[in-house]
């Protein structure tokens, strides 16, 4: 029979023997594993119906026609044009595609009630400078309006003539005046008188200008509706020093 002392040893080496470790297979089965809450799927799902909306709107914008829309919203066609590069070199009177229109278009014609219609052909500028200086011999704003035209030609670009050509507008109309610019083979002008005009609580002549230009640089004729030439209102006031251009607008914004 085992002695008292082996019964203590048998038992301390029975409580050494570890009991098998717990494997997934023996696992307790009767606790069940935690699930996510239900808001943060709840979450997820409004992002991704959020995402999926934003997707909607901002994808197809990438592909507008915004010239088109520009059209529909306001009736009218954007207007881009692309311009000649500036040239400050050259003579106009030795271009000979300007010299093509001497006896057909190379005119200034002023047409005005109590004037009558008169035109006044050119074929240098020594002749421009006579057929625009007939202007001034008018009552009206004719007169302003040839300086204006031969400051066109011969060009804007020392000290001297800025400041001449900027002295034949009011301080309001000079916010976007071109101080430089080189002469413009301008032709086929025609002034018509229109009336007086209300503007900004004072009466003003009311002017229709028209003409042609050969290699529009844009500098000093961007008020133009076409590269080519086109039709413009000119506004003048008349003050102490005489007629000044208060105002150059589009063909359509005065009616």
């Amino acid at each position: 029979m085992p002695s008292t002392n082996d019964k203590e040893q048998l038992s301390v080496t029975e409580e050494a023997v570890p009991e098998e470790a717990a494997t997934p297979e023996t696992a307790p089965t009767g606790e069940k594993q935690q699930k996510p809450p239900k808001n943060r799927k709840r979450k997820a799902l409004i992002f991704l119906i959020v995402l999926l909306a934003a997707a909607a709107v901002i994808l197809p914008l990438t592909f507008v026609n915004y010239d088109a829309l520009f059209q529909k919203l306001t009736g009218r066609e954007e207007t881009k044009i692309t311009y000649y590069p500036a040239d400050y070199e050259s003579d106009i009177f030795q271009s000979e595609e300007y010299l093509s229109h001497i006896g057909a278009d190379l005119t200034v014609t002023v047409n005005a009630d109590g004037i009558g219609a008169y035109t006044y052909p050119f074929t240098d500028m020594e002749s421009a400078a006579e057929a625009f200086g007939q202007l001034e011999a008018y009552n009206c704003g004719a007169g302003t309006l040839g300086k204006y035209l031969l400051a066109l030609m011969t060009g804007c670009d020392s000290r001297a003539e800025q400041t001449a050509y900027k002295e034949l507008f009011f301080p309001e109309a000079q916010t976007d005046l071109p101080l430089s610019f080189p002469p413009q083979k301008i032709y086929n002008i025609k002034l018509i008188y229109a009336g007086t005009y209300d503007y900004e609580g004072a009466q003003h002549e009311r002017w229709k200008v028209s003409l042609e230009v050969v290699r529009n640089d844009g500098s000093a004729l961007s008020w133009l509706p076409a590269r080519d030439g086109g039709e413009g209102w000119f506004l003048l006031r008349e003050d102490e020093n005489g007629f000044k251009i208060a105002l150059i607008a589009p063909i359509g914004s005065m009616n």
